[in-house]
């Protein structure tokens, strides 16, 4: 009986350490701290806003030309920003490119950074013209193949005004031509990239095309990303205004869409109906659980196969292994990198709380004993 009793207190001493540890690590952890960090900054940043990032995921050369321009019609109701970073092709001029990979300038750049906007992202970011001037509303519609462009100020020196340089945009050749810079350090929210300094950067108007023009893939792709936008929904209406917007593309034969909600308490509370910092709470307190069984495992298979703690310490490496195993296909290796130091943590916390109870519990022992 005494030594059942031993054996609940060294668990229950185990388990609360465990508890104590893994608390800590749950709150400070670095995934975690950032989310609710990202969701503060968002939330502070866009006030009694919601914003919706639309992003179209399926071949667009498969779609009728007739159902994006619907679709691009449809998506005016609702306050609609037109951002995307679509590179250019540059022919060679003699002339440096900021490369849209590096964001350096090179005489041959893979890829030519791009920025393609609507006249309201203009306005909304107050960007100001350094030199030059500002596009007028009729250079967002398509009518031959000039675009006006307005260049960061890292083209200061290379480029002037009047310029005009030969790229290809989406398979077709494009005449480009230079009708200002803007001001040093200009911002630009993407949505998906965060905000984006346009130094390095080559912006178009995010133009359209008349419903007569010859429906080219370059044509259906540049249409595909001008329906990949934001739209801004008001706070106290966004969840039904979601739906709206979920129900216009589902039925827009324009393919599928993935929806992106900003701050991510708006995402949690559309998709899972629950307050973010709940979630945050249901998954600490999942990860505490599932520690405590782990915990309570490696003693059971410790005890069982008489393992040195040397292979032990191996053995808590199994799952770091498995999971490089199913990481086949490596897209974000910054978030990669985060997911393996959180493993390491994990068993790092798991095996010393382990090594720990089990020294406090010999301990114990010998003070009974003596």
């Amino acid at each position: 009986m005494a030594q059942k009793r031993d054996k609940k207190k060294s668990y229950f001493l185990g388990c609360t350490l465990l508890l104590f540890i893994i608390s800590v690590v749950s709150i400070f952890n670095g995934r975690l701290y950032t989310s609710i960090k990202i969701n503060a900054l968002e939330k502070k940043r866009l006030g009694e806003r919601i914003e919706c990032a639309l992003q179209h995921e399926e071949n667009p050369a498969k779609v009728d030309l007739t159902a994006f321009y619907n679709l691009y019609n449809d998506l005016q109701n609702f306050v609609y920003l037109e951002i995307y970073n679509q590179p250019l092709d540059v022919y060679r001029n003699g002339r440096k490119h900021f490369d849209s990979y590096t964001n350096e300038l090179s005489e041959n750049p893979d890829r030519v950074a791009c920025l393609q906007v609507s006249k309201n992202v203009v306005d909304k970011y107050q960007l100001k013209i350094n030199i030059g001037r500002m596009w007028k509303d009729t250079e967002f519609v398509m009518e031959d193949h000039r675009i006006p462009v307005i260049l960061g100020n890292g083209y200061s020196g290379i480029y002037e005004i009047g310029d005009v340089f030969e790229a290809e945009y989406l398979y077709e050749s494009y005449d480009f031509s230079v009708i200002g810079f803007f001001e040093r350090n200009s911002m630009i929210y993407t949505g998906r990239s965060g905000f984006i300094n346009v130094d390095q950067s080559i912006v178009m108007p995010s133009f359209s095309v008349q419903e007569n023009a010859l429906p080219t893939d370059g044509l259906k792709i540049h249409y595909a990303n001008k329906t990949s936008g934001i739209i801004e929904l008001d706070r106290s209406s966004y969840i039904n205004d979601y739906r709206k917007l979920e129900d216009k593309l589902n039925s827009s034969g324009c393919g599928s869409y993935s929806l992106s909600l900003y701050p991510l308490y708006a995402h949690f509370q559309n998709f899972y109906g629950i307050s973010v910092y709940v979630a945050f709470g249901l998954l600490a307190v999942l990860w505490i659980i599932c520690g405590v069984m782990i915990v309570y495992l490696f003693h059971k298979f410790r005890n069982k196969y008489s393992l040195t703690v040397k292979k032990y310490i191996w053995l808590c490496f199994v799952p770091i292994l498995l999971y490089f195993l199913a990481e086949r296909n490596i897209e974000n290796i910054q978030q990669y990198s985060m997911n393996i130091i959180c493993i390491f943590l994990t068993e790092g916390i798991l095996l010393i709380a382990h090594l720990l109870t089990e020294i406090l519990f010999q301990k114990l022992m010998r003070r009974k004993e003596t």
